[in-house]
This record gives C-alpha cells, structure tokens and sequence, in this order.
C-alpha cells in the first residue's frame, strides 16, 4: 500500500511546499498595524466624510488604542481606523 502512495506523495509535495510559501509571503506582506493620528487629522477625516456621504451627524468620537488615537466613529455608524503595513 505505500508503494502506490509515495509516487503521489513525490508528485504533490512540491506544490504544498510552493502553497506554503505563498501563502507565508501573502501573510507577511498584509500585516498591518495602527497608525496614530492626531486631533486635527482626526476632525479633517470626519468633515471629508460628512461632506463625501452628506452625514447630518453632529457628533463624533476618537477610537483610541492606549494613549494614540488610531481612528473616528462619527454618529451615523461610521468608522474609520487608520492602518499601515508592517515593513
């Protein structure tokens, strides 16, 4: 019984090992961390949003992460986080 498998397992083992690899690599590449912003950038982001979906919202508030403030939630359910790729 192992005489028929390990031509199959010969045959598929470069392709796993290939998969692995891209896999890793796209893994990697798309990690992502927080990127603080500051107050004034924090309120541009919520006029460009009231002005693009013409929100009515009065109201908006910092997500923070720690002590950094990292994105906005604006009354009307939206939110933005602020993000950067790991390199």
């Amino acid at each position: 019984m192992l005489e028929t498998i390990t031509p199959l397992f010969n045959l598929l083992l470069p392709p796993l090992w290939m998969s692995l690899a891209a896999y890793a690599t796209w893994y990697f590449t798309s990690a992502k961390k927080y990127a603080p912003l500051t107050t004034a950038e924090a309120k541009a982001l919520w006029e460009i949003h009231a002005q693009r979906e013409q929100c009515k919202s009065k109201r908006w508030k910092m997500i923070k992460r720690g002590d950094k403030i990292v994105g906005i939630e604006c009354g009307c359910g939206h939110k933005h986080v602020q993000k950067r790729h790991i390199v």
